[in-house]
Parts: structure tokens; sequence; C-alpha cells
């Protein structure tokens, strides 16, 4: 496939994906309503940035023949012209790098993409689709993108986790309320390289600095089978029977008891692994320098636990706060039962990311099992 076809390909690809999470957010989420994002990273900046750019008219072109389709009338889209809009780093002169950068719609951009983090999640501001060459990857932070578009290659480690972690965060509601939802919290990201050695890659690179695993956590969408209805399926009487009983819309709300929760999730702190002092590890190189350029020699590797002392403690409780949405006072009695307080001197940033994890675990088994359904009254 030739290199503008694999390109329109896939901005095709992100805008389906983009469409089909509204659509899986407007219905399994009907009481939450929630912001979708979509970010793409291009080659060039002239290629969107001009009006007559080929990204521009690929995305204007594909954009407008599948909001046009069935499926997608329930969402009640925004025209073209508002929905999409980029941000591009600028030169010495102030100037975004092949365009003019000059409009005042240039600058709204800017305010909207860069500084106003609020509006853009606002239901009522129609742009969805943000376009970028580099000036997003430093600075920027935005929960509900669920769709990454690289278009360019991306070859550098650097690179790679800069525009991944503009997806890997927890997306927001309407009213900033953080969603956990495992069904929801999916990025997508659409690749120019063939998706196994991608994802192999970036999967290799994370797990060897951070210790986490992916096996079977990441999937190819292209991989995805439709699910067709047994023959005569209006005629099983199992089925019927089931039927009747789940066809009711419902509203759920989640009860439990707080000092359980507490308790719960002490005893989950208490049992996490222990708590090791942070690491420093050396490399030494050689440099050389030979008729080609610059080589380099890893001569050896050492690594230390760090010796100094933990002088100052961060604030416990805001930050489990902001993590899980507990209250301070039930956070506080946590880790005072918990008996592990202690460790936060050895290395506070390990013991606040694994409370974080218990105190989470805790609350997922909590809200599964607490879980009511009441039928809306008057509904069939």
């Amino acid at each position: 496939m030739k290199g503008d076809d694999l390109m329109k390909a896939q901005i095709r690809e992100t805008i389906k994906e983009h469409l089909d999470k509204e659509l899986a957010v407007k219905r399994q989420l009907p009481d939450r309503p929630m912001k979708v994002l979509s970010l793409f990273f291009i080659d060039r900046v002239a290629n969107y940035a001009a009006t007559d750019g080929k990204i521009r008219q690929w995305f204007i072109e594909i954009y407008q023949e599948l909001s046009q389709l069935p499926r997608y009338q329930d969402l009640n889209l925004p025209a073209v012209e508002d929905i999409h809009n980029g941000y591009f780093a600028q030169d010495p002169q102030g100037n975004a790098k092949d365009t003019n950068g000059a409009t005042v719609a240039d600058d709204s951009a800017y305010q909207l993409i860069m500084k106003d983090k609020e509006r853009l999640l606002s239901l009522t501001e129609p742009l969805r689709f943000i376009f970028s060459h580099s000036a997003l990857k430093e600075g920027w932070d935005n929960p509900n993108v669920f769709q990454i578009c690289m278009l360019p290659e991306l070859q550098s480690k650097v690179e790679r986790r800069q525009t991944i972690g503009r997806g890997l965060r927890l997306p927001v509601d309407a009213t900033g309320i953080r969603v956990f939802d495992p069904t929801i919290n999916r990025l997508t990201v659409i690749a120019n390289e063939s998706y196994a050695d991608f994802a192999r890659a970036l999967q290799t690179e994370i797990e060897e600095d951070c210790g986490v695993k992916f096996e079977g956590r990441i999937k190819n969408n292209r991989d995805r089978q439709k699910a067709n209805l047994i023959p005569k399926w209006r005629e099983n009487t199992d089925f019927l029977e089931l039927w009747e009983q789940i066809k009711h819309k419902t509203r759920y709300s989640v009860e439990y008891n707080t000092q359980k929760l507490i308790d719960k999730a002490a005893a989950e702190i208490y049992k996490m692994s222990a708590i090791t002092a942070p690491q420093i590890c050396l490399e030494k190189v050689a440099l050389s320098y030979v008729n080609t350029g610059v080589t380099s020699q890893l001569l050896s590797v050492t690594s230390s636990k760090t010796e100094s002392i933990i002088s100052h403690i961060p604030d416990l409780i805001s930050y489990l706060q902001r993590e899980t949405e507990l209250t301070r006072d039930t956070l506080a009695n946590i880790l005072l039962k918990s008996d592990r307080l202690s460790d936060i001197f050895i290395n506070p940033q390990l013991f606040l990311d694994l409370a974080t994890r218990a105190i989470r675990f805790t609350m997922q088994e909590f809200m599964v099992n607490g879980i009511k359904y009441e039928r809306i009254a008057g509904d069939r």
C-alpha cells in the first residue's frame, strides 16, 4: 500500500473507532455523559494546516461520509468545520511551522487545546479531533483521549512513550468524576507499523523499565469477530424467558459499609510486598571516534541503594484522594489501621503506588458486591 493510501486508511479507521467509542459511551453510561477525544500525530504541519492540505481534505471527506451513516445518527454529531482543529510548534518568530499561524483561529485553537482543559472536555464544545506535529507531546495532558493515530514513523523510545502516554489516563465524565469502567477505558492506537511489531517493541520497553506485564491486556482490534444470533432465536424458550427478566430499563446504585471498606483496604495494604529503597543504576560507556562517526561500547552496569534520608514526606491523603476519590477521613483511617505507615520513610512513591493499587482493588470488589439494580417506574 502506498504512503498516501496508508495514511488515508489510518484516518478512516481512527474516525470510525472514535464514532464507535461515542456510541459505546452513550449506551453503556447513559447517566454519565462523557467527551471522547481523538489525537492525530501528522508527518508535516502543512499537510493539515494548509487549507488544501491533503490530511485536512482526507479527514473532511471521510468524516462527512461516516457521520452520515444511520448507526451514528443518534450522536447528533457537530458539523465537520467545528469538530477538528490543530495546534503546532512555532518557529522563533512565533509562527506555526509550515503555516503563518497569525490568524485569530490559530490563537483560539491554542487557548482551547493547550490551556482550557475544562472547556475542551465540555460536551457543549464541538471539538473532538486534535491534530498535532510535536507540540502536544510535552506539557499537555487530557484524560479523555481514547484514539491515537500516528501517521509518521516513530522510531525512538522517547517518541513512542510520549505519544502513547497521551492516552494512558483514566477518563472523566461531564462532572469531572473519573470513570473506572474497564470496557470504556481502552486506548486504541492506529499505527502505521505492523501492529505486532509496534506493540511488542513498546511493551518490551515499558516492561523492562517498569516491571509490569502486558500479556493478555493488549489486543488487535482487527482480530474482533462478529457475533451472530443463532437461527430461530425468537423460538428459543430459554432465551425468551431470560429476555423477559433483563429487557427492562433499570438504574443502579452501589451500597457498601464504610467501616468494612476501611478494614478490608487496610488489610490489603498490610499484605503489600516489602517496600524497598530506591536504587540508582550507573552505566559506564566508552565513546570512540571512527571514520563513520562516533560509536559507543557499554563497559559496565552497576546499581546501588540510595543512602539518603527522606527529609520530605508528600501529602499522602491528598495524593490518595486524587487517585481514589474517597474522603480524607476514610483514607486516614485506612492508613492508620494498615500498620504500614513507617514504610513511607523508605520509599514514599513506591508506598503510594502500592497503597493506591490496594485501595482501588478493594473498592472494585465492594462495588461489584454492592451493586443493586432498580427497575425504572413506568418502563416496560
